[in-house]
């Protein structure tokens, strides 16, 4: 290495054996980590000249023992951290801005001497219950002193959906100090965080992500709707109402257990069923169940039943625009227009001739429930449009 004072890592670094940083014997003053770095052997940062020894702007692996006898290990904004080594950070404190990653995935990351302050992020990933042990089923912090946590703790539970109550020591330290944020995903779970235990509050059983019943063409009325995660749903129950009071269960629709990932379902309920219940509006909501018997309702979704010479309006709600179709197409020029709930015009549009189906916009109206008013000819159509 001749006269080297410093060591710039921008690929990858291997250490097996023993490596001492800031030994003059080695003409060794500073490690300046940009790639990455993997240390299953022994890493000494040793007395030297004022300055800072190992500059972690990459990745560095610790699967054994870095030892910080003097100078500082700078682990900067950006560069990740990980491993299931031990970190001796002799007398001193050691400040993560950076990300810290406990583990190989799964794992403990030990500092067996000296203290912590997490500025940056603390990832934490969990894979099962408690009873499973730290480095097992979830990952673990392991300080000898202070553990001072003033960054963001972002916990991952994958697809393990835990109990409300589960308690996980995602933190083992000799004290717990700072004002962290905690984000837990996927965020059905609601979690705390206290002196190095994460406890579970609650878990949601489903989130939903949309919901849209909409008249077909053979006039039934396509159901769709999705949800962004759930935990432990048996299914959904399609339930029909004829008054939005009194409910009848028409289809059952199995759910996807416990995911995290989105999952999309429909059914169809057919024309004859919907000419049965004998009202101009018909109104579905889903009933979720989990697999213990307990269930949450989705928001309800109303559809207008109409007649040989009635227009139809979907999707309704809407977010970004719905459709006026026509049973028939229009033989002169109309117009659209639709009014807030204080009566106040806020769209008005002209409605060309041999017209069977016309896009209407309203993303760019305020969410609420407006009037939507058609006119052609001697004929004239009022319906209610909510916008989401």
């Amino acid at each position: 290495m001749g006269s080297a004072k410093t060591i710039t890592n921008g690929g990858t670094f291997d250490n097996y054996g023993n490596l001492s940083i800031g030994a003059f014997s080695l003409s060794v003053e500073s490690l300046i980590n940009n790639g990455i770095l993997n240390n299953y052997g022994n890493l000494n940062i040793v007395p030297n000249a004022l300055i800072d020894l190992i500059t972690n702007n990459g990745t560095i692996t610790n699967n054994g023992t870095i030892t910080r006898n003097a100078g500082t290990l700078n682990h900067n904004v950006g560069a990740f951290l990980n491993g299931t080594g031990t970190l001796n950070y002799m007398g001193g404190t050691f400040t993560s801005a950076g990300s810290l990653y406990p583990g190989n995935s799964l794992g403990i990351f030990n500092i067996s001497s000296g203290n912590i302050i997490i500025t940056g992020t603390l990832e934490i990933e969990i894979t099962g219950a408690p009873s499973g042990g730290a480095g097992t089923t979830f990952d673990q912090l392991s300080v000898a002193g202070t553990a001072t946590i003033n960054g963001t703790i972002n916990v991952n539970f994958g697809s393990h959906m835990p109990a409300p109550g589960d308690m996980y020591q995602i933190v083992s330290a000799g004290g717990y100090a700072g004002s962290h944020t905690l984000v837990v995903t996927p965020n059905t779970i609601t979690a705390t965080y206290l002196n190095g235990v994460l406890t579970v509050s609650s878990v949601l059983p489903v989130t939903w992500r949309s919901f849209r019943a909409t008249p077909n063409e053979r006039n039934g009325v396509d159901l769709l709707w999705s949800t962004a995660s759930e935990a432990n749903n048996e299914g959904f129950d399609v339930e029909r109402s004829a008054n939005g009071r009194d409910w009848e269960p028409i289809a059952f629709v199995p759910g996807a257990g416990s995911t995290s990932e989105t999952q999309t379902y429909q059914y169809t309920d057919p024309a004859y069923a919907i000419a049965s219940a004998g009202a101009a509006l018909i109104y579905y909501r889903l009933k979720q169940i989990d697999f213990d018997g307990s269930f949450d309702y989705s928001p309800i979704r109303i559809v207008e039943i109409r007649n040989q010479r009635d227009i139809r309006v979907y999707p309704n709600p809407a977010d970004e625009e719905v459709t006026i179709s026509f049973a028939e197409p229009t033989t002169v020029r109309g117009m659209v227009r639709m009014y807030s709930q204080q009566n106040r015009l806020v769209a008005e549009h002209v409605l060309p001739p041999q017209t069977t189906d016309y896009p209407l916009r309203v993303a760019q109206l305020p969410a609420g429930t407006y009037i939507l008013q058609v006119m052609v000819g001697n004929e004239q159509w009022s319906k209610r449009v909510v916008v989401e």
